[in-house]
């Protein structure tokens, strides 16, 4: 036998294992050697806990914990003052960049609700005739500074959810900015158009 074509034991004992292996799970059995790594004790999402006093497996993060994620966007989260001017400006100065990133997240989270020119005409709109989404064209919203709209964004609003886990402080500017263009490019009594909003409460 040439010596080119020997192989060693280990590594054609170790060929037929894997290949064996992979035959019994397909066939829904694992080898008892390989059930400990496949199956492990865990706890699931919010399961109970023999070992904690409260019975529960999540914990609750000490007092005074902040996010990584906080920090970093501190320097971007506003203070929304009673003398903000009506249609303030962003914390970001508006660039092509910064339109670009407001258009897709927009276009992500707020357009199924406040309609892809923010008019407040969606299927989501027509849906909810109680308590309709408004138009971001209104004068009302015109007239928002800039810090509360991003407080909206951050903390929700009525029906609205918070969407601070899904965009980052940059990213609630850069929509703010879009919203801006938006408006500025939308004549005055465009909003007339939109769905009626009756009363429901908070409105914008």
């Amino acid at each position: 036998m040439k010596r080119g074509l020997m192989y060693p034991i280990s590594l054609l004992m170790a060929a037929a294992t894997t290949s064996l292996t992979a035959c019994s799970r397909e066939h829904g059995t694992v080898a008892p050697s390989f059930e400990r790594m496949l199956v492990q004790p865990r706890y699931e999402p919010y399961g109970a806990s023999s070992f904690f006093p409260d019975g529960r497996a999540m914990r609750i993060p000490p007092t005074g914990t902040v996010s990584r994620e906080r920090l970093a966007d501190s320097a971007l989260i506003p203070t929304v003052s009673p003398s903000a001017t009506p249609g303030d400006s962003t914390q970001l100065p508006p660039s092509d960049e910064l339109l670009a990133v407001g258009q897709s997240r927009f276009g992500i989270y707020c357009a199924v609700c406040h309609g892809a020119l923010g008019d407040g005409n969606s299927v989501v709109a027509t849906n909810m005739v109680e308590c309709p989404p408004p138009s971001l064209l209104s004068a009302n919203v015109r007239a928002l500074p800039a810090a509360t709209l991003f407080q909206v964004i951050t903390d929700g609003f009525g029906r609205m959810p918070p969407y601070a886990a899904e965009l980052p402080a940059e990213q609630r500017w850069a929509v703010i900015a879009y919203v801006r263009q938006l408006q500025s490019r939308a004549p005055a009594g465009s909003a007339s158009a939109s769905p009626k909003e009756p009363a429901c409460g908070r409105r914008l």
